[in-house]
């Protein structure tokens, strides 16, 4: 039928970073959904949803020196994923899209908890070869305050992956705001403007 249904468990799942030597243990589950249209040479992938459920991912970080543990929890519910152009390139007309209802960070430790919901992103591939992202949402801190932000100019790249413009505004409940400029180049980096003043005494943002 093309529509494939699974779910990809982790038990005690056991990784280490060659670079830092950090064990990361994962435990938990996601239940996923891939749709796709059946042709004579393969699947054409159409959708992809998925779901943590209520208990969503343990990762437990630990340090194999002894150092500090940190235990997270991640969850999230309602990712959809949707292709633009089965079998070929997003365009401005039919971008990809992906939608996220919650997205839940717990720390275990300390029980501090950040959401983001109703987070949105489009993209597609441009005509000079390179691309175009949009994307927007509503962010929380673990003390229940929130903001809302939205790519007011979308972040785009030419066709050799460097960065050409794009900026980000992030908005307070209480009516503040940040934007976030990119700054073109081959390195994703940004400008930063707080309620309408340039943060010059910063440095660029990497």
């Amino acid at each position: 039928s093309g529509v494939t249904t699974a779910t990809l468990a982790f038990s005690d799942y056991c990784t280490v970073d060659s670079t830092t030597g950090n064990e990361e243990v994962l435990s938990g589950s996601l239940s996923f959904v891939n749709t796709a249209t059946p042709t004579d040479s393969g699947p054409i992938p159409t959708k992809f949803t998925a779901d943590t459920g209520g208990g969503g991912i343990n990762a437990l970080v630990r340090t194999t020196s002894g150092g500090t543990v940190s235990s997270e929890t991640l969850a999230f519910s309602g990712l959809a994923y949707t292709v633009g152009v089965p079998g070929g390139n997003p365009t401005a007309a039919s971008p990809d899209r992906m939608v996220v209802n919650e997205v839940k960070q717990t720390n275990v430790v300390s029980g501090k908890v950040r959401r983001q919901t109703g987070f949105t992103m489009t993209s597609f591939d441009t005509a000079g070869g390179g691309s175009q992202m949009s994307y927007s949402g509503r962010g929380y801190r673990s003390n229940g305050e929130y903001f809302d932000f939205s790519t007011t100019t979308p972040i785009v790249t030419d066709s050799t992956g460097k960065y050409t413009g794009g900026a980000i505004t992030f908005t307070g409940s209480g009516g503040s705001t940040a934007v976030v400029t990119v700054v073109p180049g081959a390195t994703l980096q940004a400008t930063l403007m707080v309620n309408g003043t340039i943060e010059s005494d910063l440095p660029t943002c990497q």
